[in-house]
């Protein structure tokens, strides 16, 4: 019976350590900042196709300043606009690759998803996916 008293004396210890270890992580993960990422980058993917999604307008809406914005980001490898241009041209990628939005012109899908020029567009989409939007089009369409 020692040894089972024992046992499980060890065994509720283990498993109470590891709660305590679990929530500890969890409380570092809820931190202000990174609960304001999180919100920020849910605002960002439900007003993406807003082409007057910006910085201010992100700011204004978390009810805090465009510097403590960029603060809370800093740790990131990204800027918040850079962030929004490259779900933007993600985004555009799929409507693209999409049979359905083979009628639309690539600028019409651009202005979709929130952009205002087809020459920034352009240049942002050749810079991150490495072809011209046009060159990526007829090659799904080819593959396809």
């Amino acid at each position: 019976e020692d040894g089972d008293e024992f046992l499980a004396e060890t065994t509720v210890g283990f498993v109470r350590r590891a709660l305590h270890a679990a929530s500890s992580q969890r409380r570092s993960v809820q931190t202000p900042s990174n609960q304001l990422r999180a919100r920020v980058r849910q605002y960002i993917l439900a007003h993406l196709s807003n082409p007057d999604l910006s910085i201010d307008r992100i700011a204004q809406s978390m009810g805090c300043s465009k510097r403590y914005l960029h603060q809370v980001f800093a740790a990131e490898n990204m800027t918040i606009e850079r962030h929004i241009w490259r779900l933007r041209i993600e985004r555009c990628c799929e409507a693209l690759a999409e049979q359905g939005q083979r009628e639309k012109s690539i600028s019409e899908i651009a202005f979709e998803w929130g952009f205002n020029s087809s020459a920034h567009f352009s240049r942002l989409f050749k810079e991150q996916v490495g072809v011209a939007p046009t060159s990526f089009r007829r090659k799904l369409a080819a593959a396809g």
